[in-house]
């Protein structure tokens, strides 16, 4: 039985028993403390006296309906990425992902007496996270890292991977919620929602980017699925972006769909939870999609003039819909 020595609140023993099933020797467990302040998975970092510490999560299945299928995408995609980096660690040798542990009966999870499913990843010291773009560099870094992702699981088989989040990025079932909310809406219109509101109208008869891909026949690719600020990974000492993390979104989509979302989260100096002082920076959004461009064979069919448009037109919010509209205008101008 490990136990919990952070000096704070106890872990209850059902939750120490857990994390047992993944460590082989507990005796030498120095600390098991909660990590980060994530509001999805309970995390837990589990130190040790003579080996690397360990990260050690349960899965919220109230947001993923099938965990299970969560912690197998991650092992998949995890794996590749290992398998890539070492293959040719002259060039991707700076990147550290974190690897899956298997428990000590040899699987990827352990679920616990009340159905909770567990899972336990290699921890990435000596790095740091940042909430929102505290640096000038970093939205170049982060762009660098985002597109070696992209290009290490290029050739990766997305169709493996199952949806961890059926509808998440169903831009066409948001439309359609939209219109039955509204449909129903009787409360007092603010300027706020009458804005917010103009906004989805103007765009509600754009092409919805999966529409957009299908019929432009674009392929589908391995895609983080949430590519925010806080996701990336500095080295403390150099700056440099090492990794990308929180891979539990891992599915196979539409590399827009990351663009995007990195761009709506990097580009906004004021960080993911203000509520005032909101902007799109235009300069942090060219220089994240130019150096992906510039380093990355995989953006060669975005290069012209979808990437343009965007950098040209970086005040809008790089969401699906503002990806929406820059193709329909592209479309009516008959380029």
């Amino acid at each position: 039985m490990v136990e919990d020595t952070t000096g704070g609140a106890a872990l209850d023993r059902s939750t120490s028993s857990t994390i047992s099933s993944f460590i082989p020797d507990p005796d030498q467990v120095r600390s098991i403390e909660p990590l980060g302040d994530g509001n999805i998975n309970a995390t837990y970092l589990v130190s040790f006296r003579n080996r690397f510490s360990l990260v050690v999560q349960r899965l919220n299945g109230e947001v993923f309906p099938d965990p299970v299928t969560v912690v197998s995408n991650v092992a998949k995609v995890t794996d590749s990425l290992a398998t890539r980096v070492s293959a040719d660690s002259g060039r991707w040798g700076f990147c550290r992902f974190p690897g899956v542990v298997k428990t000590r009966f040899g699987k990827n999870w352990y679920e616990d007496r009340s159905g909770g499913i567990w899972r336990c990843l290699s921890y990435i010291d000596k790095a740091v996270c940042y909430p929102r773009v505290v640096h000038s560099n970093q939205a170049f870094e982060a762009g660098k890292m985002l597109g070696c992702f992209h290009q290490l699981l290029e050739s990766f088989d997305g169709s493996a991977l199952s949806d961890p989040l059926p509808g998440f990025h169903d831009l066409h079932q948001y439309k359609l919620a939209y219109l039955e909310a509204i449909g129903v809406h009787n409360r007092h219109l603010t300027s706020e929602f009458a804005y917010c509101q103009q906004m989805i109208e103007d765009r509600l008869e754009s092409l919805t980017l999966e529409e957009l891909g299908r019929e432009n026949q674009i392929p589908r690719r391995v895609i983080h699925g949430d590519p925010k600020c806080d996701n990336f990974l500095f080295d403390v000492d150099s700056g440099r972006a090492i990794s990308l993390i929180d891979l539990d979104t891992v599915s196979h989509g539409l590399l827009a769909v990351d663009l995007g979302d990195c761009l709506r989260s990097l580009c906004n100096p004021a960080g993911e939870k203000a509520r005032s002082d909101v902007t799109f920076d235009r300069e942090i959004c060219s220089r994240l999609l130019a150096i992906q461009v510039r380093l990355n064979p995989v953006y060669r069919g975005f290069r012209s003039p979808l990437l343009q448009e965007i950098m040209l037109r970086g005040r809008e919010r790089a969401t699906d819909w503002t990806l929406n509209v820059l193709y329909a205008e592209r479309r009516r101008r008959g380029r």
